[in-house]
C-alpha cells in the first residue's frame, strides 16, 4: 500500500528546538521550504536570527525565535510567547543535544557529567511537557524527539550522552503512556551518522573518544553525498496524520521499515516493539538464567 503523507502549511506553525545545529538547520529550511510557518527555539540570539534572516530572504514564511536560557521556569517564558498563537502550532521537534564530555567516566568532571543530562534528557522532556499541554489543549500534535548514539547499546567513552539518550527514550514511553487518548503523539528517532559538529568534536578529541568512535566520524565527515532523505522521510510522516496511532517508539531513519507501520497499528500498540526492553535467557535460548 502506498504510504501518503501530507504536512500541513499555510496558517499552522512547526516549532524546531535546537534550530541553529546541524539537524535542526535542515529541518529548518525543509519545513520552510514546504510553506511551513515556523518558530525556532535556540541560545543564541544572533545565530537565531541569522537563521530567520535566512530563511524569510528564500521562503515565504512567517518566522518566530525565541532565545533560551535553559535554566530555571525556563518554559514559562516560553508558554508565555506562545499563548496567541498555540492553538496554530501542529508540531515540535527537538535537536537539542551535547555529547561532552567525551571519554572514560572516570576521567569526567562531576559537573560536566550533569551537565549532559541537562541538555540531553532533562530540556528536551520539559519542553515536550509544554508542547503536550498545547496539543492536549488542541485535540492532536506531534511530538519528535531525537535519540543518539548509545541509547540503544552502550557507548564507551560516551557514557553520560548515552545513559541520558537511553532516559529519553523510556521517558518517550512512559510519556506516550500518559498521552494515550488526547490526540497527542510522541515518538524518539534515531536519525543515523551524520556529518554534523558533534562528529568533528569526536575527531577533535580522538584520544578521549577512542579509536572506533574516531573512525566512525572520520568516515561520516569524509562522506560527500550525505543525504537527509531518509531522516526527512521519517520526520515527515511521524508530524502527519499518516502516523495517527503510533506513539511511544524509538524508530531508526535508516534501518526501520516504517513505511509499512500504519497498516499493523493493532500490533504495535499491543506489543513492545520498537521500545527498550530487558534481554532475558529465554529471549536467547538459554534455560539457566530464569525461574
Amino acid at each position: 500500500m502506498a504510504l501518503t503523507v501530507t504536512i500541513q502549511s499555510g496558517g499552522s506553525f512547526g516549532v524546531i528546538s535546537g534550530a541553529t545545529g546541524f539537524l535542526g538547520g535542515v529541518l529548518a529550511h525543509h519545513y520552510a521550504a514546504l510553506g511551513v510557518n515556523l518558530i525556532l527555539i535556540g541560545r543564541s540570539a544572533e545565530r537565531l536570527e541569522m537563521l530567520k534572516s535566512s530563511l524569510e530572504k528564500s521562503y515565504k514564511i512567517s518566522i518566530q525565535i525565541s532565545e533560551l536560557q535553559f535554566d530555571g521556569d525556563f518554559t514559562q517564558d516560553l508558554i508565555r510567547e506562545l499563548t496567541p498563537i498555540s492553538g496554530q502550532i501542529d508540531f515540535f521537534i527537538n535537536t537539542i543535544g551535547n555529547q561532552n564530555p567525551i571519554g572514560p567516566m572516570l576521567n569526567c568532571s562531576d559537573s560536566s557529567w550533569r551537565m549532559s543530562f541537562e541538555s540531553n534528557l532533562i530540556v528536551p522532556a520539559l519542553l515536550a511537557k509544554l508542547f503536550a499541554g498545547i496539543f492536549k489543549t488542541n485535540g492532536s500534535g506531534s511530538i519528535v524527539l531525537t535519540s543518539g548514539g548509545g541509547a540503544t547499546n552502550p557507548r564507551e567513552n560516551f557514557s553520560s550522552y548515552a545513559s541520558a539518550k537511553s532516559g529519553l527514550v523510556r521517558f518517550v514511553e512512559t510519556f506516550a503512556l500518559e498521552l494515550s487518548g488526547t490526540g497527542v503523539r510522541i515518538n524518539a528517532i534515531s536519525p543515523g551518522v551524520m556529518p554534523s559538529t558533534m562528529m568533528k568534536e569526536v575527531v577533535e578529541n580522538s584520544n578521549a573518544a577512542g579509536d572506533s568512535e574516531t573512525m566512525k566520524a572520520e568516515a561520516s565527515l569524509a562522506e560527500s553525498k550525505w543525504s537527509p532523505f531518509k531522516t526527512l522521510e521519517l520526520m515527515d510522516f511521524l508530524i502527519s496524520t499518516a502516523s495517527d496511532g503510533i506513539s511511544g517508539k524509538i524508530i531508526s531513519a535508516d534501518w526501520d521499515n516504517w513505511h509499512e507501520w500504519p497498516e499493523h497499528i493493532e500490533q504495535l500498540q499491543q506489543s513492545d516493539l520498537y521500545t527498550l526492553r530487558r534481554i532475558t535467557g529465554r529471549d536467547r535460548n538459554q534455560t539457566w538464567g530464569d525461574i
